[in-house]
This record gives C-alpha cells, structure tokens and sequence, in this order.
C-alpha cells in the first residue's frame, strides 16, 4: 500500500511516521510514505499558497492551484487499475472509525490532503477529494496530526506491518468489545494486587475473566459498542443452533467485523464491514429475503455503502437461492462450495506427522524450506480457507501428505481464534476424499454460495 501526504509541513509527518511499527513497515516494503510539500507547487517566487476569502471572513484560504499541482504530480505516477482514495482530512468529515480503516486498508493508494489555516478553497476540493473524514468534533491547526493517526490504524490492517496477521482483529474493539485489563510483574505495585484468577493458571477461569472484564468496561465506557455486542450475541446464539450451516458467518461475526443490518425470529441479514459481503440466513418458514432486500432503507444501505460495482451475498440455503436467482435473473453470476468445519476447541495432533507450518503472510504451508502448498486463507478476502494447491506431493503416502496439509491449516485458524472454515469446490472434495474425516472436518447439509450481482 502506498500512501501520499499532501502537506505544508513534509518533515513534521515524515518525522513521525518513520518509527516504531510503521516505520519498520516502510523499511520492509510493506507500506510506502511519501510527503509531498504543496509549496513547491505555488507559482510566486515566495512559495505563497494562501490568499484572503472573497466575501471577507477571519483567517487566510489555501489556494486552489497549488493543491491541484500537487495532486496531480501524485496522481501522474499511480497506474490506472489501482485502487485510489484521496482524503480530505476536516472536521465536517464523517468520523474515522475501525470500520473506516478496514474499509480504506482495501485501497492501493491513498492521498491525503492537509489544510491548514481556514482551510482550502471549494472549488479544488469537489475536483479531486473522494472521502471527508474527520478523527473527531474539535479543531487543530491543521490535518497532519490527523493524517498520522489514520495512517497509523490502516497501516496495522495490512498484512504483514503486525507480525501477527490477524492480531489487529483481536485487540480493542474484538467482537465489538473492549480489551480487558491486563498486567505485567510486579504482583503487588503499591498495595495494588494481580487478581488472583490471572495467577491461577487454569486458561478456562482466565479466558472466562477477561470475557467478564470485556464486557463490564464496554458497558461503562462505550454502551454503544456494549449494544453491538448484544446484538451480535443474540444472533451468533441463533445461528449457532445450525452451526456448520452458518459457521462462517458465526466467525464474522464473533471477530467483530459484522455490521447486523437486520435481524428478528423470521431471517438475519449482516454485512462483512471488511470485504462488504452480505450474509442472509433464513430463520423460519416466513422468511423471504427479497422482501427485506426492497425495503427501500436496505437498498440503500447496499446499494452505497461500497464504491464496488458488484454487490456480494452469500447464502446457504436452497430456497433463498433461487428466489435471488429469478429476482436478480442475468445480472447475477453465481460460485457454489461445499462448507466444511471443524468444531472444535483443541489443535490436532498425528503420531509421526512432520509439523508443517503456515505463512500467514503467503498464505503457504511449509516444513522447513519445502512448501508444500499455497492457499487461499481469505477466500473473497473473508476468513475462509480454499484453493489449497499442493505442490511436492510425497510419492509415498499420498493421504498422510494430505492430511498434514489440512492439519497445518486447522492449528493455525486455532491458533488465530478462528473457527476452521473450509469452501471446497467438487475437485477439492474429490482431491481431499475420505481424508476429509479423518481430521474431523463436517459438511454443511446446505452448500454455500456467494453471489456476485451487477449494481
């Protein structure tokens, strides 16, 4: 990802954003900052870029001409099939959120756009600006500072900056809960003492604390999210009652990437705030997803909420199936898997199995310096594992190869707090065949499928 600052100040951000994390990043190529200096671009031989406002008023404007050069030597580099943002940083935006981060970290190249004084003239403003965003209802001396901060949170999101992939997804904000309280030695600091169930060492109690924790701080410091969080627990209890059916919904929603846009005892609709995709899950008999799909409040919610062309839902039932397809008829294209899941709690392990392991980052299954697979691990960019390719398979035993491939990828969606989640094709289901049960993946009655629809 490459992000491109539009700025008065250059050193100010480039001074901050060089260290730590990002600054690992940017030496390691995963990110790359650029801060291009609005002054070089003015056309006075003093670098003047602002101007009293016609009208009158307080306070001096920057300049159309010298945002829209700047601009425009960014934009004269970026190749045309790239995915290109440019934030105006301002406090009329809408507020920078998680979910706003998420959805910027799918660009390839972001500009940003630092005012300063009383701000920037209109004109260049509705020429080049796709996004208003604001970090919150106050006013400083100008968009650097917020620049940083947005920075910061969408470069953590790209794979790799964490060395952890998926541990920004399990920090604050996890499941729409706030992280529970931690603590480091000494035991006792003045007179303050580790609870005891921290010390105990039994994971259980642990894991059941800090849940209790999460939810009590959420409650008393951001109700807001506390109701998400009910929200979603009330469907993940109804969803889980069909579990592998609904598994992988279960896991977007359980990660705290789900925005439920409808849910009562007949259906439940939620998008992936992440990829965009829609899940639709028929409860009862009375459901019907096309009339919640004509409510004018949802079509607009998904008719907008992505600058993508293709609207995406993913069912898991037959009936609902066909109904999206006689509704949608040619402007649909339609993928269908089988789903399967492993439904428990511990990691597998096999007599005499090497121990592979995966790159979450290449998303490939290795054992030492062999791969031995590349995978899909975020299937449409969801947490699903497909297109498993085997590369170096044993000539000897053909199913032990298999069965340790399917093994690394389990252990490790366990050990990321994922529910193991598989969409095979007919090929992969004939390829894997009875080795399949033999790491205790289930199939989902229903097959899954992900419709891709013209807007």
């Amino acid at each position: 990802m490459n992000f491109h600052i539009l700025t008065l100040f250059p050193e100010m951000v480039m001074h901050g954003l060089n260290t730590s994390i990002i600054g690992r990043a940017i030496k390691n190529g995963l990110i790359s900052i650029e801060a291009i200096n609005i002054r070089d671009y003015s056309n006075n031989k003093f670098n003047k870029v602002d101007d009293y406002t016609y009208g009158g008023g307080a306070g001096m404007l920057m300049q159309a001409e010298p945002v829209y050069l700047a601009y425009k030597s960014v934009e004269s580099n970026i190749q045309p099939n790239k995915k290109k943002r440019v934030i105006y940083v301002t406090p009329q935006g809408e507020p920078f959120t998680q979910k706003k981060a998420k959805e910027l970290s799918q660009s390839d190249e972001l500009i940003f756009l630092c005012g300063h004084y009383e701000g920037i003239d209109e004109r260049v403003l509705e020429e080049i600006v796709t996004d208003y965003v604001s970090i919150g209802d106050y006013v400083l001396t100008g968009g650097e500072l917020p620049t940083m901060v947005m920075i910061d949170a969408i470069s953590r999101l790209v794979p790799g900056v964490l060395h952890n992939d998926l541990s920004a997804e399990t920090e604050s904000f996890h499941n729409n809960l706030l992280e529970y309280p931690q603590y480091s030695r000494p035991e006792v600091w003045r007179g303050k003492k580790v609870p005891d169930v921290i010390l105990s060492g039994n994971t259980k109690e642990v894991e059941k604390w800090r849940l209790e924790q999460s939810i009590k701080r959420t409650k008393e410091r951001r109700y807001d999210l506390y109701l998400k969080f009910k929200t979603s627990q009330k469907c993940i209890d109804v969803l889980k009652k069909n579990k592998l059916n609904y598994a992988d919904m279960i896991n977007v929603l359980e990660m705290g990437r789900a925005n439920v846009i409808f849910e009562d005892e007949n259906q439940i609709l939620i998008q992936d705030e992440e990829t965009l995709c829609y899940y639709y899950a028929p409860i009862s008999e009375k459901a019907d997803v096309i009339s919640l799909i004509n409510d004018m409040t949802l079509l607009t919610s998904m008719g907008e909420s992505s600058t993508d062309s293709v609207l995406k839902i993913i069912s898991h039932d037959c009936r609902t199936n066909k109904k999206l397809e006689d509704f949608y008829g040619g402007r649909a294209i339609k993928k269908e898997f089988a789903q399967l899941v492993y439904t428990q709690k511990n990691r597998l392990s096999i007599k005499a199995m090497r121990h592979p392991k995966v790159d979450i980052n290449t998303f490939e299954v290795f054992n030492q310096d062999k791969t031995l697979a590349k995978v899909d691990m975020r299937t449409f960019g969801l947490p699903i594992v497909s297109e498993i390719k085997a590369e170096n398979e044993e000539q000897g035993d053909l199913d032990f190869y298999k069965k340790t491939l399917l093994t690394a990828l389990i252990n490790d969606m366990l050990d990321l707090d994922v529910m193991p989640v598989f969409w095979f094709t007919d090929n992969e289901m004939s390829y894997f065949g009875k080795v399949i049960d033999t790491v205790y993946l289930y199939q989902a009655k229903e097959k899954v499928n992900i419709f891709f629809i013209s807007k």
